[in-house]
């Protein structure tokens, strides 16, 4: 691997994607600043239509601002597809206004491109929410002491530009959530590999909020649709049983539940069999996972966001509409 590299001649855009992050925007676009240091770079904040002073904190620096024109068209997906749509360099950086990335990751990251094959490198991703489950438990798929290939990045990352072009689109606005295993399974069918190496990538400053109001914000938000739209979306991309084995834990979620509604529509006709091996199932597979787990308030965790992710799985699934964005959909703020 080639580690010297001529900054000045590497062309990057961070796209930063915002809704009402007034909290966190400046600290967010500080770091970017700082992290294009000695880059050709720019930044692209894309604001999903915020209610609060995420613009007005914006406008204070020398970036490109892009807002939604409707809320109707929200969706985690529309964002960075609009940023880059508005770039031409030869990086994409995908970055939420409620993290501030380190000010070394893009210097560091670049080398690894010098393999024709990578298409995007993400490092370590710091959880600064304390009290929050839903972002504790998913650290552990976030953070390396070596590096290694994954199957799609999560929570941004550095993009080859010509990589995403080789696929058609950098995220898919139709997606409430899941934007980023969409795209890494469309990389994959083209033989693109990602990686993450151990180096400090972000801060994130999530929510932190009490783990079970999180996860019916999302389900409000429809964020928690997320995972059926891509499972619908996946027969049509002809990646179907890789996403299905992704998800698997929801789907089988959904199907338990589906065989818990029949066995007790079924005992209104005198069939009990079944509703007792379903109590009795059920007990011993809550018994394992607290076994597993040895913590109660994350088992408790587990069954609550299980239980609404195989919900949600069904009605993305159900309800998917694709989408695409054009230029009638956002504007520039100058």
């Amino acid at each position: 691997m080639n580690t010297k590299v001529k900054t000045s001649d590497i062309s990057i855009t961070i796209v930063i994607k915002a809704l009402n992050e007034e909290e966190n925007i400046e600290k967010c676009i500080k770091s970017s600043i700082i992290a294009l240091k000695g880059f050709n770079g720019k930044i692209i904040l894309v604001d999903s239509k915020s209610d609060d002073k995420t613009i007005d904190i914006a406008k204070k620096y020398p970036i490109k601002i892009i807002q939604l024109k409707y809320k109707k068209d929200r969706s985690c997906g529309i964002g960075p597809q609009i940023g880059y749509l508005n770039t031409n360099t030869d990086y994409i950086y995908i970055l939420d206004g409620d993290m501030v990335i380190n000010k070394n990751f893009i210097k560091k990251a670049i080398p690894y491109f010098s393999e024709s094959n990578i298409a995007g490198i993400a490092g370590n991703i710091i959880e600064k929410s304390k009290n929050n489950l839903a972002f504790q438990v998913r650290k552990k798929h976030h953070i390396v002491d070596e590096v290694k290939i994954v199957d799609r990045l999560g929570m941004g990352g550095l993009y080859k530009k010509s990589a995403i072009d080789d696929v058609g689109f950098f995220s898919n606005p139709s997606l409430n959530a899941y934007e980023e295993s969409d795209l890494a399974s469309k990389l994959s069918l083209k033989n693109y590999i990602l990686k993450r190496i151990p180096v400090d990538m972000l801060e994130h400053f999530g929510e932190d909020t009490m783990y079970i109001s999180t996860l019916f914000s999302r389900f409000k938000s429809k964020y928690i649709f997320g995972s059926g739209q891509f499972l619908r979306l996946s027969i049509i991309d002809n990646h179907f049983f890789k996403t299905a084995l992704e998800l698997k834990i929801y789907i089988v979620t959904l199907i338990w539940y589906l065989f818990g509604i029949i066995s007790l529509l079924l005992q209104f006709k005198g069939i009990f069999i079944f509703l007792k091996i379903f109590i009795i199932a059920s007990i011993v597979l809550i018994s394992l996972i607290l076994l597993i787990k040895r913590n109660v308030k994350r088992t408790i965790f587990s069954l609550i966001s299980w239980s609404l992710q195989s919900l949600g799985l069904l009605i993305g699934f159900i309800t998917y509409k694709n989408k695409k964005v054009t230029n009638k959909l956002y504007t520039e703020i100058k």
